[in-house]
């Protein structure tokens, strides 16, 4: 079978990791085609470090030259660097979140229909063997979730709220576990960090249930869990980083293999790309969870603004 080409706009953090697993575990089914980073300079010293082809421009990247591109670049780009490639009937897999705007992430999904090319979120915990497992036990719909996605820095991403960069993860996959519903959404800003690195946010359901995520990006120690109460009170908890699971405090999933969930996503653009596959997580459910994420962080900015005041208020008061 033909090699694919594939090009990594973005060489940082992710697309490094793209990269590494692309030539690690797929050379027998991609060639890496070429690298483009922010400017020509740093296109060129990353090239020679990574001793690999690069593009001058994203103009130099045509349908003729390559099959897909991994957008890993920081998401206020990803919407100039994706409409570009999609019009030129380019698949792309683009980075979480789809863009920071939802008008143009429905543009993107628009674009992509129009030239008949596809767009793969890279949402990587939908990929993680232990939460297939989840889905496949867990009944559903759940009575409440408790998520947890702390750490040190989590690679974050600059001029990117903990909501946008962390907590959208968790939302995605609350989505997926709760589809076609719309929660009430509310936020409880913690007072000594701004809400942008450390945030609490509750979603409420009608069934009725609710769901809670704390999302911290100065936290000392790393943390990826969600707790569920599921439909028939049996309590799991899923941990993201070691890929167990518990249910009921008995341990009754560990991942076996050595797969990890981005070598999954991979997979998956790649059989997507050769037509044997669709993505597993739909553009259409990016953009629903971009669309929460907007929401809630217009929720804690409304909550900054009643805490100071309140604040205020009572010193007037004094």
């Amino acid at each position: 079978m033909e090699k694919l080409r594939i090009a990594i706009i973005g060489v940082g953090s992710m697309g490094t990791k793209h990269i590494g697993n692309l030539s690690a575990y797929f050379k027998d089914d991609v060639d890496i085609s070429g690298i483009l980073c922010s400017s020509p300079q740093s296109t060129k010293d990353k090239a020679s470090q990574l001793k690999l082809p690069y593009f001058n421009s994203l103009d130099e990247i045509t349908k003729e030259l390559i099959d897909g591109a991994i957008i890993a670049t920081p998401a206020h780009k990803h919407t100039l660097i994706a409409r570009q490639l999609l019009k030129k009937g380019i698949p792309c897999l683009i980075e979480k979140p789809l863009t920071t705007n939802a008008r143009e992430a429905l543009d993107l999904i628009q674009i992509a229909h129009e030239n008949h090319t596809f767009i793969l979120p890279g949402y990587i915990e939908h990929y993680n063997p232990a939460y297939q497992a989840l889905k496949r036990a867990i009944a559903l719909p759940f009575r409440n979730v408790k998520a947890y996605r702390i750490g040190t820095s989590l690679n974050s991403k600059p001029g990117t709220s903990v909501i946008l960069d962390l907590m959208i993860n968790d939302i995605s996959i609350i989505h997926d576990l709760m589809p076609k519903t719309n929660p009430v959404l509310s936020a409880n800003t913690m007072k000594k960090n701004h809400w942008k690195n450390d945030a609490k946010i509750k979603m409420s359901y009608s069934s009725p249930c609710f769901a809670e995520i704390v999302a911290s990006r100065l936290s000392p120690f790393d943390d990826r869990r969600m707790l569920i109460k599921d439909y028939n009170y049996d309590f799991w908890e899923i941990d993201f980083l070691n890929g167990t699971i518990v249910r009921n405090n008995i341990k009754v999933h560990e991942n076996k293999t050595s797969v990890t969930s981005l070598q999954n996503e991979l997979r998956n653009f790649i059989n997507c790309i050769r037509g044997t596959e669709k993505p597993l997580v739909s553009p259409r459910h990016a953009l629903n969870a971009l669309k929460t994420a907007l929401d809630l962080e217009k929720c804690c900015r409304d909550e900054e603004i009643k805490q100071k005041k309140s604040h205020w208020s009572l010193m007037d008061s004094l």
